[in-house]
């Protein structure tokens, strides 16, 4: 399931891909382009892609959004955060529920930036990275190591 918080229109919506069809309907200017540019966009950052080379439709960058990077925040929030969950993924020989979550702020001083990002595998936490000011990441990944968690 895709889930879209604070992202443009939508406060908490979903959307699940893993069914054999989706099929989107409603009026215009209803939300049905958002969700396909929240999912865009969520493939591309956890590909990757800095939050830099998001850019507004007609202008030269990696990924169009339409708006640019900052109308996709939700009026009157700070940040927008995008989704994966309930996905099975193989895992230590059998199949486990993945949750990946990825937040990017809107910061005057900062600019856009990755607030946080999180990957679960079931129970475990791969990493969890979080950033109060868009410069210093507060990084907690599991190395598979007996005894504890670095940061």
């Amino acid at each position: 399931m895709h889930i879209l918080r604070n992202f443009k229109n939508f406060e908490d919506a979903g959307l699940n891909f893993f069914e054999p069809l989706t099929i989107l309907l409603g009026r215009n200017g209803s939300g049905k382009t958002n969700l396909i540019e929240g999912v865009e966009l969520f493939a591309a950052l956890t590909s990757g892609a800095p939050v830099s080379d998001i850019t507004d439709v007609g202008r030269e960058g990696a990924l169009k959004v339409r708006g640019g990077l900052e109308s996709c925040v939700r009026f009157g929030a700070r940040s927008f955060q995008l989704r994966l969950a309930e996905a099975n993924v193989p895992f230590d020989g059998s199949r486990c529920p993945l949750d990946y979550t990825i937040e990017v702020a809107m910061d005057k001083a900062a600019g856009p930036h990755v607030a946080a990002e999180k990957l679960l595998i079931g129970s475990r936490v791969f990493f969890d990275a979080r950033s109060e000011d868009g410069d210093v990441l507060d990084i907690r990944y599991d190395n598979f190591a007996p005894g504890g968690r670095p940061k």
